[in-house]
């Protein structure tokens, strides 16, 4: 039966006893809890639902607190946390009905180092607990959906349950994330060799350790980012194998994943991400060339994001600050760019950029083809076989203004 009916299933049972004198009182009420899954992700929303029973004769109040103390118990592992509530009216008193029930929202962070079967009880229901089975993620960390607040887990006193102590591997996993694809690729055409390395962090905790002040206040602060992309091109060919430019890419932005809320198995995603990005290839006058500009990409997913589907980007931006080392660069790079990537995230995928100048006359396109050597079960190296084909102007900052083809075969280890 529904997760309803079963709850009136019971009040209507403890209200039949109250009516033959078995209850404790009429004046008692009954603390049960419940969820409505039985499974979940590290890192996840959830709802707890409490529920409070009056299987008296007389009316009760109750008084629904803010945050509600509860213990997570995994084996002989206990640690102590808060649920926070989450319903509309807030805190405060409400009367309970003899022979009937009111139930309440609290939510939760399902911390990151949990897994298997977990047990929650909260402290006012000690005889009910819910059990949820914890699976990895099939994909990185809602990087881009709205958190909980949720209060920070207090240290307890009871020698038998462990403290929370600073996990550093536990913290570079809540934080730093792959964002464009790291790779390593050579070709025949001057610069022969091409490489590409970055990583995204999170720059507000969502560990099981707790929000932190300004996360609690503001959840939506959780999806600030900060990124690096750092892209080489060497020529290996040429006399002492030079670095013919390098481009240096920091950004922050604000990254909010499926901004419909759509359920996992929907045929329809859509994330949304804006932010400021510099770049710059560091060298001297008048080689130097630098850019910044603010952005915004709205990135639809077709079909199952776990299996066969696409992704469908456009990047708009604008150019801010100083453009005299490159005055003319929107001639040639524009002002928007398009991404799609189709294929299956442990198999063959194929992605492609395409960009427009503002006359028309000037662009680019990059195609990438990946296959991936041993799988992405997380068993082994994760490493891709790694095609490329780029065609048009701006292959780097300091030849924007240049075209170039070329042709390159190599290997990834993010894409």
């Amino acid at each position: 039966m529904g997760l309803l009916r079963m709850v009136r299933f019971q009040s209507l049972c403890l209200a039949l006893l109250a009516s033959l004198g078995l209850s404790t009182g009429a004046s008692e009420l009954v603390t049960t809890i419940s969820t409505g899954q039985g499974s979940c992700t590290n890192g996840e929303r959830l709802t707890i639902w409490v529920n409070i029973l009056n299987p008296g004769s007389a009316p009760a109040d109750h008084d629904f607190a803010k945050k509600l103390r509860a213990i997570l118990a995994s084996g002989d592992q206990k640690v102590p946390f808060d649920l926070s509530l989450t319903a509309p009216a807030g805190p405060g008193v409400r009367p309970v009905a003899p022979g009937s029930f009111v139930r309440v929202p609290y939510e939760f962070i399902v911390p990151a180092r949990a897994a298997g079967t977990i047990f929650v009880t909260v402290t006012d229901a000690q005889h009910s607990a819910v059990s949820l089975t914890v699976t990895a993620p099939q994909q990185l960390p809602p990087m881009f959906s709205r958190v909980a607040k949720a209060a920070p887990a207090p240290q307890s006193d009871d020698p038998e349950q462990p403290r929370l102590v600073f996990d550093p591997n536990d913290y570079f996993r809540r934080h730093f994330f792959g964002y464009d694809p790291v790779y390593f690729i050579a070709g025949a055409e001057a610069p022969t060799a091409k490489f590409q390395f970055s990583f995204r962090y999170r720059t507000i905790d969502v560990g099981d350790t707790g929000l932190g002040w300004l996360a609690e206040r503001i959840s939506y602060a959780t999806n600030i980012y900060f990124a690096y992309t750092q892209v080489s091109l060497w020529d290996l060919a040429a006399p002492s194998a030079p670095f013919l430019d390098t481009s240096y890419k920091p950004e922050i932005h604000y990254w909010w994943q499926n901004v419909t809320r759509a359920d996992r198995d929907a045929r329809f995603h859509l994330d949304l991400q804006g932010g400021y990005q510099h770049e710059s290839n560091g060298k001297e006058p008048p080689d130097s060339k630098s850019i910044n500009m603010l952005y915004l990409q709205p990135t639809l997913f077709l079909g199952d994001r776990d299996r066969f589907h696409l992704s469908l980007g456009v990047r708009a931006w604008v150019y801010i600050l100083d453009l005299t080392d490159n005055p003319d660069i929107a001639d040639y790079r524009g002002h928007f760019d398009v991404r799609a990537t189709l294929g299956w995230p442990d198999h063959v995928q194929l992605s492609a950029l395409g960009r427009v100048g503002d006359g028309f006359d000037h662009g680019s396109a990059m195609l990438d083809l990946t296959y991936p050597l041993f799988g992405t079960s997380g068993r082994g190296l994760s490493l891709y076989l790694h095609a490329q084909y780029f065609t048009g102007y701006g292959e780097s900052l300091l030849e924007y203004n240049r075209r170039s083809d070329a042709i390159r075969f190599g290997f990834s280890i993010y894409r």
